[in-house]
């Protein structure tokens, strides 16, 4: 275990994330201030590295592959509920937060704050404090709240428009191709379609969009 330049003993940091270039730079951006003690691409690799690693805090991103945010935080807290989990998300919805909290997570932070919040709260969470004050007046699409698919799922144009080629029966190379977007892109898209649906699987996408007519 290293220490900080107050001799006190650093921090020990997990990172799971899927998105590697935001997970390389917040790598960048912590470990002069912290231990990263390891990294994790799915949901299902998170348990397993944590109780390999023994970190103080999971940074944790709410949209996984294989098992969510929300699962792993259940997993962790009947397996480890001595680890302290910070979610780290784009999603800057109360109802998001309501449901971590729940799950005995100790801070909710947004993706787009900075170095200095993001050290403060893990330092913060690490004392024993908790983090849930989100803006909601930044959410996505709040300009179009007249909208009855922004106002009732918070989707987008955009991802209206994906959901639609879906149905269509599109792949993703065929709808990034279209949209002249990257098939990485129409991926993240696509997680956050099912995110804010509650659903896991094409055929329900499918016929989300027959119901609504898309």
């Amino acid at each position: 275990m290293t220490e900080d330049e107050a001799g006190s003993k650093r921090i020990r940091i997990f990172i799971a994330d899927d998105h590697l270039l935001f997970t390389e730079g917040l790598v960048a951006m912590l470990a002069p201030l912290f231990d990263i003690v390891g990294k994790a691409v799915s949901g299902r690799e998170v348990l397993p590295k944590v109780i390999e690693t023994r970190p103080d805090i999971l940074l944790l991103d709410f949209n996984l592959p294989q098992l969510n945010g929300l699962e792993v935080a259940k997993l962790i807290r009947s397996s480890m509920p001595e680890l302290k989990v910070v979610i780290l998300t784009m999603y800057n919805e109360k109802r998001f937060v309501d449901l971590f909290q729940k799950a005995g997570i100790k801070a909710y932070l947004l993706k787009t704050n900075g170095k200095e919040e993001v050290e403060r709260v893990i330092r913060l969470v690490h004392a024993g404090g908790e983090y849930f004050n989100i803006d909601q007046g930044r959410r996505a699409g709040a300009s179009h709240s007249e909208d009855f698919f922004l106002k009732t799922f918070n989707l987008t144009q955009r991802e209206l428009e994906i959901i639609g080629m879906i149905k269509e029966g599109l792949g993703n190379k065929e709808i990034a191709d279209k949209l002249c977007l990257s098939p990485y892109t129409i991926d993240t898209h696509r997680k956050n379609i099912h995110v804010k649906l509650g659903i896991s699987k094409v055929s329900d996408l499918i016929r989300f969009a027959i119901e609504h007519r898309l």
